[in-house]
Formats: C-alpha cells, sequence, structure tokens
C-alpha cells in the first residue's frame, strides 16, 4: 500500500462532437484508457471526471476545466490525468505555463499515460520530467 495516495481527476477534451451522440468515441476511449491507468496504479483514487467534449484545446475557456481548476483550488484534487497532451492544450505556451510552473506550485501531480519521448518511460508524470525546451536564439527544440 502506498504512502500518499493521489485524490485523481480525469480529464477529457475533444474539438469536434461526433454528431448526436451523448458522449463523443474519443471521449469514451479517453475515459477508459485513463480509468484503466488509475486501476493498475494504487496510489490514485479517482474522484471527479471531467469532460469539455466540443471545446477547442487552443485556450483554457472551457467550462469543465474551470470546474477542474476551482476543484484543485478547493483542495478536493491533487492529481489530473490526461490522456495525452494534446487533449489537456493545445496551446504549448499555455499549457507548458500549467505544468512547469501553475500545478507544481498547487502541488498538483500531472499524469499523461500516452506521452512518450526518448528517454522518457510510456507514462510521463509532469512536473518529474521536462517536456521541451525551446532554444531563444534558435526557435528549435532540444
Amino acid at each position: 500500500m502506498p504512502n500518499k495516495v493521489y485524490r485523481t481527476a480525469i480529464y477529457t477534451r475533444l474539438s469536434c462532437e461526433d454528431g448526436d451522440k451523448a458522449e463523443s468515441n474519443s471521449i469514451v476511449s479517453q475515459r477508459v484508457l485513463c480509468e484503466e491507468y488509475i486501476k493498475n496504479h494504487s496510489d490514485l483514487e479517482l474522484v471527479k471526471t471531467f469532460v469539455d467534449d466540443g471545446w477547442s484545446g487552443v485556450n483554457f475557456d472551457r467550462p469543465n476545466f474551470k470546474l477542474l481548476e476551482q476543484d484543485i483550488r478547493d483542495g478536493l484534487i491533487d492529481c489530473i490525468i490526461c490522456k495525452d497532451l494534446s487533449r489537456f492544450s493545445r496551446n504549448y505556451i499555455e499549457g507548458g505555463r500549467y505544468l512547469e510552473k501553475i500545478f507544481p506550485q498547487l502541488g498538483i501531480r500531472f499524469i499523461s499515460p500516452t506521452w512518450t519521448s526518448a528517454g522518457a518511460s510510456s507514462s510521463a508524470a509532469v512536473p518529474s520530467c521536462r517536456l521541451w525546451t525551446i532554444s531563444p536564439r534558435t526557435g528549435s527544440t532540444a
């Protein structure tokens, strides 16, 4: 049994809705993947699921993301699991601000089970790894 059990929220997002379905296929698959990840990690306890179906990831002006933020500030959530970084944000600067500044300041663990990079495992817990480094002179990533 782990020492700390994280109060975990699943966050799912898709820009376009799948027709007239109550919940899009992509949202269902994102949620199932995250639920399976939580089931396999005894240090995670699912508290709530937040769904922004039909909302762009270009900004964070999304209704259920705002509810997630409020639950974080109220101390109800200390871990977020999101299928991959593109579901969290399509804006790398704002997304990076959350992952490298806001979440660490609030003590929030962020897990993306499908994110991989050279030297990273098949699941990444942020902020324990850097996502990218941009060179100010060349603009290239390192």
